[in-house]
């Protein structure tokens, strides 16, 4: 079935900061030598970008480093865990990472009559548009609109970047914003919010949805799973 979804979850039993989340994907790119497969950087050359959904994430799950991979790079994810040493550097500290737990996952993603519960952290929904467009909001209502608004086109994108065919109208609504504060991303100061929402559409844990979702922002979990920080 094409709205299948496999994902690989590979938990360490090393603890990081969430700020090292970028440092980790750095540090697997440094310890393959760069000669990693494009799903591990999404750069289809040097400078290049690959401007399609990221199939490896890199995460913070419960304090400790994670990477998931989803769909293609599930089984892209064996040629750095085949290595003989899993050794990187996070900043200038060599690591070596410790397997905890390897969970693999076979889901069906499409968009349903139910409704399903989840909580996504350190999400950024803004390009410069959207950002500049809400700070001229004035009321909580209208913010709450547009926020609504670009949540659903973020897992609209997610099921288009994993080739899946909406046949439904996907309804997000945001339930509660729980946190909401700039991150200093390359420089960049990001705003991210931490919220719980309602869906129509079945989500598979973990993956990334919004801006750099390929380090660890905008993680969405169903309500009953251990969420990621």
């Amino acid at each position: 079935m094409k709205n299948r979804v496999q994902t690989f979850l590979v938990k360490f039993k090393n603890h990081i900061t969430f700020e090292q989340t970028a440092a980790l994907r750095s540090g697997v790119l440094k310890a393959m030598e760069y000669n990693a497969n494009i799903l591990f950087h999404n750069h289809a050359d040097g400078e290049t970008l690959r401007y399609a959904y990221p199939l490896i994430q890199y995460k913070r799950i419960q304090g400790k480093a994670a990477i998931l991979g989803i769909g293609e790079g599930v089984n892209v994810i064996g040629e750095f865990l085949s290595r003989p040493t899993m050794q990187v550097l996070i900043g200038p500290q060599p690591v070596t990472l410790e397997i905890e737990r390897a969970i693999p996952r076979m889901i069906t993603a499409q968009v349903w009559e139910n409704e399903y519960q989840y909580t996504v952290r350190k999400w950024l929904p803004f390009n410069k548009e959207n950002y500049d467009k809400y700070r001229t909001l004035c009321t909580d209502e209208e913010k709450h609109t547009l926020l609504n608004r670009l949540l659903t086109a973020n897992i609209l994108s997610f099921f288009k970047g994993m080739g899946i065919t909406v046949e439904r109208e996907i309804e997000c609504r945001i339930t509660q914003l729980t946190n909401h504060r700039l991150h200093t991303f390359k420089d960049t100061k990001l705003m991210a919010f931490d919220a719980q929402f309602i869906c129509n559409a079945s989500i598979p844990n973990y993956v990334g949805i919004g801006r750099h979702a390929s380090v660890g922002f905008g993680t969405v979990v169903a309500c009953a799973v251990e969420g990621a920080e």
